[in-house]
């Protein structure tokens, strides 16, 4: 027996994506997601929403997380022509164990190259795949959004 608990009415289009996102699911870091959003003007965006961000990207082991993220992110390409990809990392990651509340220079050193190796990795897989859409990777702390390469 199924009972409704909510009435709404969604939009049956099928829609382009404007980005894909792959953010960590730490709430105090969705306030920046919307405001970059609005920023952006991003109206559809296909979010993929995990512990760390990025941070199962940032080895070069093929893990289960890592094999989920990029099947994911093709996934968003494919079905919604996405043609973007933003990557996050965030200080103050409990699923780096990192819980340092101010940001340093090795902090910025540490997640600046994982960042670079997750960047790295998503590009080889979309090449692989014979897809061709700029991947960027964001850095996020408490008050403001970094675009780092």
């Amino acid at each position: 027996m199924k009972n409704s608990i909510l009435s709404f009415e969604s939009k049956r289009e099928h829609y382009r994506a404007d980005v894909t996102v792959v953010w960590s699911f730490d709430d105090r870091f969705s306030l920046a997601l919307q405001v970059l959003s609005d920023k952006k003007g991003w109206k559809a965006y296909d979010l993929i929403k995990v512990a760390g961000g990025a941070k199962d990207l940032c080895t070069e082991d093929e893990t289960c997380g890592s094999s989920f993220l990029l099947d994911q992110i093709s996934k968003s390409i494919r079905l919604h022509n996405s043609p973007e990809v933003y990557l996050m990392n965030h200080y103050n990651c409990g699923a780096y164990g990192r819980n340092q509340m101010e940001p340093t220079e090795d902090e910025d050193r540490f997640f600046m190259n994982e960042l670079r190796v997750a960047k790295k990795r998503v590009e080889d897989h979309l090449r692989l795949h014979d897809i061709s859409v700029p991947v960027r990777n964001l850095l996020v702390d408490f008050r403001d959004i970094y675009e780092v390469d």
